[in-house]
């Protein structure tokens, strides 16, 4: 039992340490340079939807885009729309022709220009939407509930083996 309480613990940090970099990344990306990008194509993609129950799953729509920027001369292509949701501009599209003509609506027709915010450390990371999104939260809201759950099992461990009597071990010689 011991065991299930480092297990989560451990995970627990490995979701923090990963979600605060996140958080820190997602922060400095208002502060990265921009660089003007041409979208490529914009797709859509079917994705199991999420579900607590795997009968309870169906098949959703995500738009991604593709885009096209330059650096120093060089030119690049990428697909993360922010540190939030990756590569997803927008989801939760119940058909592929719900999710198509939200693309019509959108900024994002081919041959259209975007702001691309580049990482000046790193010219290959970008993204479309800079700073933090809801979803940038989750590792460390994952991370803090393992943690809890660490701490609780622990604490029931603790408790439980304080409730038992202590037997005392005879030896005969």
């Amino acid at each position: 039992m011991k065991t299930v309480s480092w297990v989560l613990a451990v995970l627990g940090l490995l979701l923090f340490a990963v979600g605060i970099w996140m958080l820190t990344t997602a922060m400095a990306s208002n502060d990265w340079p921009t660089v003007e990008g041409k979208v490529v194509t914009p797709n859509v993609v079917g994705r199991l939807r999420q579900a607590t129950n795997a009968r309870h799953r169906s098949l959703e729509y995500i738009v991604e885009v593709t885009y096209r920027y330059q650096v120093k001369g060089r030119s690049y292509q990428a697909k993360r729309y922010s540190l939030g949701k990756g590569m997803t501009t927008a989801d939760g599209f119940n058909d592929r022709a719900e999710a198509r003509e939200w693309i019509k609506q959108s900024p994002y027709q081919p041959g259209e220009p975007v702001t691309v915010y580049v990482d000046p450390a790193d010219p290959e990371n970008t993204v479309l939407n800079a700073g933090i999104q809801g979803s940038t939260w989750v590792p460390v809201l994952l991370g803090l509930l393992f943690g809890l759950l660490a701490w609780l099992n622990h604490h029931v461990l603790m408790k439980q083996a304080a409730n038992k009597p202590i037997q005392s071990v005879v030896f005969k010689i």
